[in-house]
């Protein structure tokens, strides 16, 4: 009996992995927080996100950098011309495996985990780890959660001089190049 138990248990495991689901938009979200003048704290998000999670468990969320909403009009200008260059680089890429956090969440749900995922940025790729919570949903889908917000250091994707160029533009003493970013990524199957 013990056996059986466990080979429904892998179906299902498999079964769950071996699906593919779309994201959808309308459920998802990535929030920022940037912080000016030493303490001045605004939330922005971006307002479209595309991805998938492939049958073999590859998550790829592709972000329109021109999606950017500040709250201000000539801020997501700014931010989009000088700061992410979206004529060049015209949208951030994250690519993860899911693969081992999705055959441990069907066991135990919801399911905490850390994940690596390449983040492609303004002409940058850097792995970064992202602590995640994965919950099942009645459709079928997945919703997964960062867990705590996640620090991205401006240096490391090159966008330095961007901030400070925001900076000179708004007459600010200070942005800080250290961003806390959140997402909820909502996945529903594929039929």
């Amino acid at each position: 009996m013990k056996w059986l138990v466990l080979f429904v248990s892998l179906l299902v495991s498999y079964s769950a992995c071996a699906m593919q689901y779309q994201l959808d938009n309308d459920l998802s979200q990535l929030s920022f927080v940037t912080i000016k003048k030493e303490n001045i704290a605004e939330v922005s998000r971006f307002e479209r996100l595309q991805g998938q999670l492939t049958a073999d468990n590859m998550l790829t969320v592709n972000v329109p950098v021109s999606s950017v909403n500040t709250g201000i009009q000539i801020r997501d200008e700014r931010m989009q011309q000088f700061l992410f260059d979206t004529a060049k680089y015209p949208q951030i890429s994250v690519v993860a495996d899911l693969s081992k956090a999705l055959v441990q969440a069907t066991n135990k749900l919801p399911f905490k985990t850390d994940v690596d995922a390449e983040v492609s940025l303004h002409g940058m790729t850097q792995t970064l780890s992202f602590p995640i919570l994965i919950t099942p949903l009645v459709d079928g889908g997945w919703q997964i959660n960062s867990r705590q917000a996640v620090i991205i250091q401006a240096q490391q994707f090159d966008l330095v001089a961007g901030i400070n160029k925001l900076r000179a533009l708004a007459k600010l003493s200070s942005i800080s190049t250290a961003v806390p970013v959140t997402f909820v990524l909502t996945l529903t199957p594929v039929i």
